[in-house]
């Protein structure tokens, strides 16, 4: 997703510069078909956009169906390009006009309404990402974060593309290119960044969660009624937030969950055990680490259908 969205971020700059720069002595149907692909690399930055955070930040991928209406505005124009470079304009006939103005109000609906409905959307989406991952705590946290200032910086980008089309500016041209040439290596070095920095967290949070888990098993940490996650996370070397984020993100469980099923498995085992046939149900639960009946009642039945007694009555059957 990332090598995507620099590739068509490039295409965008080359399509500009090359439809907008006069002195570039190139054929006029090479320019007509960069100006007219301009408008597709354009509607697919802001998906793009928000597809690079995804993947950075959820290890997910976005969906192809956010990829439609780029597809049918190239679609438009690469039927256009090719309509147009088999029927010269002095064969104008009514197909002719008609191919023309569905390609003209297409590409002038996409740069007027489209385009910035579409960047608004994905940069929210972007922003709501960001915030929701606690990526972002105060507006002085927010303007150290890396993909937050990628965000908006492309925005700003997104903006002075915009105000070149309402105004025609050669300054606002110039502003363009320098701001690409500017932009463009600065945030490759920011997502690579995120990128490396992700795949180190990964890894981290892998290494915290198979340590947590053989504590489990080696240790049985989950017998002790006590155990809270900042004292599991002080025996395996770690604090609770870290361990907290290994256990959501490799397992996708909580704390309290995967030490309840350690529980409850051991309880079954207990509940199965001929040695413990005359233990009271409350001293089988206190054993395997709950701290009231009622608790492992409900943690019992909520993981096995059963209650404790029935399950033990019908030997786990």
């Amino acid at each position: 997703m990332v090598f995507a969205f620099y590739l068509i971020w490039f295409l965008v700059f080359i399509s500009f510069y090359i439809s907008t720069t006069p002195s570039l002595s190139l054929n006029e149907s090479l320019i007509s078909t960069f100006a007219l692909l301009f408008f597709v690399w354009l509607i697919l930055l802001p998906p793009l956009l928000f597809g690079v955070i995804l993947q950075i930040k959820k290890k997910s991928r976005l969906p192809f169906t956010h990829f439609y209406l780029p597809v049918a505005v190239f679609i438009i124009n690469i039927f256009s390009i090719v309509f147009f470079s088999l029927n010269p304009k002095k064969d104008s006939s009514f197909t002719y006009e008609v191919v023309e103005n569905v390609m003209t109000y297409v590409n002038y609906i996409v740069i007027l309404f489209l385009f910035p409905i579409v960047t608004v959307y994905y940069s929210y989406l972007s922003y709501k990402l960001l915030f929701q991952l606690n990526e972002l705590k105060g507006l002085k946290n927010a303007f150290q974060s890396n993909l937050f200032l990628f965000t908006l910086f492309y925005n700003l980008f997104i903006f002075l593309w915009f105000l070149n089309y309402l105004f025609d500016s050669y300054t606002i041209k110039f502003l363009i290119k320098t701001y690409f040439y500017v932009y463009f290596p600065i945030s490759m070095f920011v997502l690579q960044k995120n990128r490396f920095n992700a795949i180190e967290e990964v890894n981290l949070y892998e290494k915290i969660n198979a340590l947590f888990l053989e504590k489990l098993q080696e240790e049985k940490l989950f017998l002790d009624n006590s155990l809270t996650i900042r004292k599991a996370a002080k025996m395996i070397g770690t604090n609770e937030k870290y361990l907290s984020n290994a256990i959501n993100k490799i397992q996708n469980e909580s704390f309290s969950s995967i030490v309840n099923k350690f529980r409850v498995e051991f309880a079954q085992r207990l509940l199965l055990n001929v040695e413990y046939e005359n233990y009271t149900i409350e001293s089988i639960g206190n054993i395997s680490g709950f701290n009231s009946k009622s608790n492992f009642n409900s943690v019992f039945k909520k993981a096995t259908g059963l209650t404790p007694s029935e399950f033990k009555n019908k030997k786990g059957a």
